[in-house]
């Protein structure tokens, strides 16, 4: 079922194409890939599954975690599938094999989001440990350990390749954010590995995390049932979202900055206007599981949704 708010051009209609069944347990984190063929997801019931976009087809089921995996993330190159789990490792595999190719060990905690950096060559995952580790892909070996707070680390993400304000002035680097159970989100220039800002006025926990590609503006899923975006130079909140009637799980912004995309407990995905901050369209399927993740592919017509009774819906723009 799809409930527009307001009048919409047909660009904004979505319709349920698919519901896509093999998962028996939660479906944690989706990722699409870069040329938009493979969706990769994560689930509590301890796999990682690739599957056909556009036919719903699995091509494989990665099954090596000990426990549930709570976060699945793929490369800018496509050569790479990181995933993180409740075993407190992430394992590292290539798409064309069964087998991971690298186990990382060093959380004492569950692995709750993981990132990779856009050269390829970094992994960054955050966990209940309330830490946030980097680690060299290639070689597995752990760069460095970043403490923001006392309190679980629960989202990642990391802004692009552009020039971002900082407290010296205008220079080249990348800032990681994260966010948990305190309800903060604490702001890390990765050139000096040094906090350069935290984000105040959520007082509820961070599930999770976007950037928009400008790198101006940072938006969050929170407990309190609101997504907020900021403004990452002043700081500020200019929008706070609300329409979802339960905790907000998921959030992700398309590449070219439009739209934003959340998930909710209350069964609903919602679409949202970055600039304005009204609500496009409320999709909802055909049932009242909760919306656990969601992704949208690089093509912007295409979402996928991951619900906690193990199924997946993709849905098409028409």
């Amino acid at each position: 079922m799809i409930t527009n708010s307001v009048s919409h051009p047909p660009d904004r209609i979505w319709k349920c194409v698919r519901t896509i069944k093999g998962h028996s347990d939660w479906v944690r984190s989706l990722a699409i890939s870069p040329d938009g063929e493979t969706l990769a997801s994560g689930s509590f019931d301890g796999t990682i599954k690739l599957w056909r976009l556009t036919s719903g087809e699995l091509i494989h089921t990665l099954s090596e975690h000990s426990k549930g995996v709570f976060c699945v993330a793929l490369s800018n190159d496509g050569q790479t599938i990181a995933s993180g789990s409740w075993d407190e490792t992430i394992k590292v595999w290539q798409p064309k094999t069964q087998h991971a190719i690298r186990t990382l060990s060093g959380h004492c905690g569950s692995v709750r989001a993981i990132a990779i950096s856009p050269d390829n060559q970094t992994l960054f995952s955050a966990s209940t440990d309330a830490t946030i580790k980097l680690w060299h892909i290639k070689t597995g070996k752990l760069i460095d350990t970043l403490i923001s707070s006392p309190e679980p680390i629960y989202a990642i993400a990391l802004s692009h390749y552009q020039k971002l304000p900082s407290q010296v002035g205008q220079i080249d680097r990348q800032i990681l954010a994260c966010g948990g159970g305190d309800g903060l989100i604490t702001l890390w220039a990765l050139d000096t590995r040094e906090q350069v800002g935290v984000l105040t006025g959520n007082l509820n926990q961070v599930w999770a995390i976007a950037i928009a590609p400008d790198n101006q503006r940072l938006a969050c899923a929170s407990g309190d049932g609101t997504i907020k975006i900021w403004h990452i130079k002043t700081g500020e909140i200019f929008h706070v979202l609300q329409g979802h009637s339960r905790q907000v799980t998921s959030v992700v912004i398309h590449p070219d900055g439009h739209p934003l995309i959340s998930g909710g407990a209350d069964g609903t995905i919602k679409i949202w206007d970055m600039e304005t901050g009204k609500q496009l369209c409320t999709l909802s399927g055909d049932s009242p599981n909760s919306v656990i993740s969601v992704a949208i592919s690089p093509s912007n017509h295409t979402l996928a949704s991951g619900y906690v009774d193990g199924k997946i819906k993709i849905w098409q723009r028409y």
